[in-house]
Order: structure tokens, then sequence, then C-alpha cells
């Protein structure tokens, strides 16, 4: 869907230098004598391919020429055609290259034509003009010299639908999609199918339905991928999607000359609404880029389907991140606790009246992370105050006192349904505390009632500057504790369910 590509000339005749408009104030000079005006212009808007044609009315001259000048009374500098240093091949995207040429015709007619230096980059839509200078010497040997000016401008979008990895411009360059000017892939890329209706923002081009229990939508979004390094060189391509999390999307990723990548993400959560929150995808090969080349990427939504949501299905691209020599690898991770792959580095417990800790079955069935779970229950007769869930590391599973300043412990639990506390507000809170034995510290995080009753990963940064007396030794035990005296009319009891309790260690 590319748009032709073409330029508009502009042409002011100045036949008196005193009478100018406002973009001709730079350019003026005191009065010349012997102002020549006897020659025309045509094709006042032309494509990049034809030329201008300026013609002087009369042979009768000794000589003529025509000539670029940057003002009245001084030469023409031509533009840069090579990036100073520092900068890059796309700080020259704007510039134009005019040139003159004579035909036949007695010196009377002068071709002037101009070519973009980056063609296939998209413009700035920002003007270049150049002034010409016509100067003819009379039978008399009186000089005469007269000016045009032509402003050259993009009057048409260039539909932004190619990305260029810069070889100068890191290992990692993230492209945005979106419908701001300064994204670099926007709406032209997609073409729905379907009932689908392309949904646009500043931060993604999608494809969305009218009806929220529509599941009939599909899409295709299409974009060009190339770049500037005469080398080539072996990269990642990664997107950020997103669905709806009540909702699933089934496809495929494709780029020219490498097999498919399907992908295929499932309900993540029972709850009806619009999060959407991001989803990170990896292209299954490495790929090969080199200037002159041009792989096309084709993502293909097969299938979006509502799964019962009372909010209409969406799927998105936000970005396209290249990575040079592939990604990095991720961060090692130690996991505490994940009793469906038999990970239990923790010994738990509780003892509150009427609470118990036990391996179950999933309460999401829709949940694809795991089969297995803990069960954290909180009985309606457990009473007031604060609860518990508490953990001893099993030997040599402890965190040393060194590793403790760096540690990040990252939660993913199941929410119950808040509704089960007739007085339940805002400040309903829980606490991560990690414990040498002496003293203990922790991390608060605070639940939010607009997300009950589904799954929810919940970070606790011990980095920074944790609540309670400094530990001076290495960690041995710790506790999930939920704050606040808003449990004293627990109608049904409570049910948290825990996946995983992992570390960035």
């Amino acid at each position: 869907m590319k748009a032709t590509k073409y330029i508009s000339a502009i042409l002011l005749l100045l036949l008196s230098i005193s009478c100018s408009t406002d973009l001709d104030n730079k350019y003026e000079s005191p009065e010349i004598p012997n102002q020549f005006m006897d020659f025309t212009i045509d094709n006042d808007t032309q494509s990049i391919d034809n030329e201008i044609t300026v013609t002087i009315q009369s042979g009768d001259y000794q000589s003529t020429s025509v000539r670029f000048v940057d003002e009245i009374g001084v030469p023409y500098t031509p533009p840069k055609t090579e990036p100073s240093e520092g900068e890059n091949a796309s700080d020259l995207d704007n510039v134009f290259i005019p040139t003159i040429t004579v035909t036949e015709n007695n010196n009377l007619e002068y071709k002037i034509s101009a070519t973009k230096l980056r063609l296939d980059e998209k413009a700035l839509l920002e003007v270049e003009s150049f002034l010409v200078e016509v100067k003819v010497v009379n039978n008399s040997g009186v000089e005469l010299t007269g000016y045009d000016r032509i402003y050259f401008s993009d009057v048409e979008y260039i539909f932004n639908t190619k990305i260029s990895f810069n070889e100068t411009g890191g290992d990692s360059q993230t492209f945005n999609v979106g419908i701001e000017d300064t994204d670099d892939l926007d709406a032209n890329i997609i073409a729905v199918g379907g009932t689908g209706i392309v949904s646009e923002n500043i931060s993604f081009i999608g494809v969305a339905t009218e009806d929220p229990s529509d599941d009939g939508a599909t899409a295709t979004f299409t974009f060009e991928l190339t770049t500037d390094a005469a080398t080539a060189i072996d990269a990642t391509l990664n997107l950020e999607l997103a669905k709806r999390e009540k909702g699933s999307v089934t496809g495929t990723v494709s780029v020219t000359g490498y097999p498919d990548t399907p992908f295929s993400y499932e309900v993540t959560s029972t709850v009806d609404g619009g999060s959407a929150p991001a989803i990170d995808f990896e292209f299954a090969s490495t790929i090969s880029l080199v200037s002159g080349t041009t792989l096309t990427v084709t993502i293909t939504l097969d299938e979006m389907l509502t799964e019962g949501n009372t909010t209409a299905p969406i799927f998105k691209l936000s970005k396209v991140i290249i990575n040079k020599g592939g990604n990095e690898p991720e961060p090692a991770q130690d996991t505490w606790l994940d009793v469906d792959n038999s990970i239990e580095k923790l010994t738990v417990s509780t003892v509150c009246t009427d609470c118990s800790v036990e391996t179950v079955a999933n309460p999401d069935a829709a949940d694809a992370e795991a089969t297995n779970v803990t069960k954290w229950t909180i009985g309606s007769t457990s009473g007031s105050g604060n609860k518990s869930l508490d953990f001893d590391f099993k030997d040599g599973e402890g965190i040393t006192l060194a590793d403790y300043a760096n540690l990040i412990v990252t939660v993913r639990m199941y929410w119950p349904s808040f509704n089960d506390i007739s007085n339940y507000d805002s400040n309903e809170r829980i606490r991560f505390y990690l414990s040498d034995g002496v003293n203990e510290q922790q991390v608060q995080g605070k639940f939010v009632e607009s997300n009950e009753a589904g799954w929810h990963t919940m970070e606790f940064d011990f980095t920074g500057t944790p609540s309670g007396p400094a530990l001076t030794s290495d960690i041995i035990s710790g506790e999930i504790r939920l704050i606040g005296n808003k449990f004293t009319n627990i109608d049904n009891g409570l049910e948290f369910y825990i996946d995983t309790i992992t570390t960035n260690l």
C-alpha cells in the first residue's frame, strides 16, 4: 500500500525584489538594476520523474545561463549526501538533489529536475526551497539577471509500512506502531477480514469487533524489514502483541524465506473486562538482514474468540523489536515454590484458626500455566486480625545476606472474590516478610478489588528500603501476611491459591 511518491513545485516568480511573500524575506537584498523578466517556467506541479522547463522568450542575447544560488548574489551550496559525524543516514531522509540541464534549443531552454536522496524513506513533509538565477547578456553587452524560487515538498503521505535496522543505531532497536507521525509503522500495515474493524491508537494498531459477542474477526498485518548494513547481520524478530485477558487468539507469523512460527494465546482470566496486557512474541528462526534485501513480515490472525467476555475482543501490535546477534538470555531465576513442577524449597504452614494449606487443582481450568497449585484457606470462623502463610527454607535453600540486597520476589497468586468480605475496603494489604531468625523486613502491596477472582503476579522488591530492622545474617524463613482488621465478617471464608514463588537470583 505504498503511496505514490511525488514532489510538487510551487513557483513564485520574483518580478520585483521589493515585492515578496513572507517566505521570501530571508532572500531580500538591495534592489538590483536591470532586472531580467523575459522568461517563463512551466510544470509548476510535476512527478519526481518529470522536469520543469525554463524558457527564455527571446534569442536576441549574446549569452544565457541558469543556475542555483543560496541567496541573491550568494553562490549555491549543494546539499550534503553523506551524514556528518554523529548523524545517521535517516537524518538525510528529506534531502532533495536539484539539477539543471540545457537543451539543444540555442541555449534558450533549461530543464530543472529534483531527486530525493533517500527515495525509499518517508519524507518529513518539510519544505525545501531552491532559488534559480537566470542571467543573460544582451547584444549591447548589458548583463540582466532575474530570479525564480521553487519550493519542493511532499504533498502526499508515504505510508509507514517499512522499517530499517540502522547498523550504527545499537544492537537492540525498537520500532513503534501507532497513529503518531513519529511512529514507524501505521494502520496501512493491517487488512482486516470477516467482521473485524481496524482499531488504532497512539500506541498500537489492531483489529476489534463492533459486537462484544462476535467471534468472526480475522486480520493480516504486513510490513517490510531491511537494513543499511553492508555486511549481513543475524538478528531476532520480537513483537509486542496484546489480547483481552478473557479471550483467545490463534495465528501465525511468517518472514520471507523462513518457516512460519504459530502462536496461540488462551484465556488468562475469567473476569469480564477490557484488560489486555502485553504479550512478548519471539519469531522462532534467526533472520539475516543485509542492505539491498527486504524481508516481508506477515502476522496472520486466524481466530479471535471472545470466550464469553462482555467487552469486545481486540488483538494488537504495539512494537517490533530487532535484536542484532539474538535476544539477551533471560535473567537467572530461582524458584522457591512450584508444586506443579515438584519444586518445594519451602515448608509452608499456617496457624490461624480454621486455616489450612494443601495442594489442589488449579481453580481456573482455562489457565495453561499450572495444573496443580498451593491452596491457602482462611475459614469463615478464623476471627479478626492479620492472617499469615508461614514458610521455612529447607536446609541449604536460604538466601545469603550478601544476595539479599539484590533480591526481588515474585508471587503468582489467585485472589478470591472480595465480595466474601462484607466490609472490604482499599486498605486490604498484603506483605511479604523475610527473616534471619531474629529480625524481619517486609515489602507491602495492595489488593485491587476490580481485579479480584483471578490470577495475578505480585512483585516484592527488596532492593530498595524494605520496612523493619536490618537483617544481620542469612535469611531462613518468611511469611505472606494479610494486613487489616477487615476479616471480622468473612461470609464464606477466603481461598487464596499460589502457583509459583520465584526470585531474580
